[in-house]
């Protein structure tokens, strides 16, 4: 038989198989965890906490802007006190300067500047402890040293 004729017998006349494969056993599967069923189940808890979640967090956020004009409120408040505590101390430092208490005291109380300045000087004590500067410490302390002993 030519090789022509072989080929042509192949094509023309099947060829039984030698041997059957042997077909895969087939059962029935569980279906698994993460099925569409148990997802379809869960979307709605899931979209509450979502749901829950999102309006805290606008909550959150509306408390912490209303927060925020409070302080705002607030900064302006300390800012024009202390502009009035300012504009109080620049008066307190005009009327207390000494052109304007001698003027005053001039004009409005009628005073007069003196000819001469005496200075008074308290009278000795009657320990007869001087208490002028310069005194002795020594002496100043043994007069008063009983006093002191006498209190405590």
């Amino acid at each position: 038989m030519s090789p022509v004729q072989a080929v042509a017998r192949r094509l023309v006349s099947p060829k039984a198989p030698a041997s059957p494969e042997p077909r895969p056993r087939l059962r029935v599967v569980e279906q698994p965890a993460t099925s569409p069923r148990r997802f379809v189940r869960k979307g709605p808890v899931i979209s509450a906490i979502l749901f829950v979640g999102l309006l805290a967090l606008s909550a959150s956020h509306a408390l912490l802007v209303q927060g925020q004009v409070t302080l705002d409120g607030l900064d302006e408040a300390v800012a024009a006190q202390q502009e009035e505590y300012h504009r109080a101390r620049l008066e307190v430092a005009r009327l207390e300067a000494p052109e304007r208490i001698v003027n005053e005291a001039i004009i409005r109380l009628g005073m007069v500047e003196p000819a001469d300045v005496v200075y008074l000087t308290p009278a000795e004590a009657e320990s007869g402890v001087d208490h002028r500067v310069g005194d002795d410490v020594d002496e100043t302390w043994l007069a008063i040293k009983p006093y002191l002993e006498r209190s405590s």
